[in-house]
């Protein structure tokens, strides 16, 4: 059963998946390569052959935030204005159900 590594990077064309075979990221006999040292001229690093990458840490959670108090859903003022319109809404629907049975 092979394994893959999927990797998932965001360049300038969008974001784009990675499916890497398992022979590519599974080294253990060679020493992990340091970094190429990037020009700060060049504004993108240049794209990272996948040969021999070790996987970088996940990113800490972040912290949770705390809850804002909840506030009612609906106003008052709302609920009075929502309950004339359903009554409403009843009574109209009740005269069109009587029409249709005439």
């Amino acid at each position: 059963m092979q394994r893959f590594l999927i990797k998932s990077e965001t360049r300038d064309d969008g974001p784009i998946c990675v499916i890497i075979p398992e022979q590519f990221f599974t080294v253990e006999h060679e020493p992990p390569q340091p970094p190429s040292p990037i020009p700060p001229s060049s504004p993108l690093p240049p794209p990272p052959s996948f040969e021999n990458v070790p996987l970088p840490p996940p990113p800490p959670p972040p912290p949770p935030r705390p809850r804002p108090t909840p506030k009612p859903a609906i106003s008052n003022y709302c609920k009075r204005k929502l309950r004339g319109r359903c009554l409403r809404f009843e009574a109209l629907r009740k005269r069109a159900t009587k029409q249709g049975k005439m």
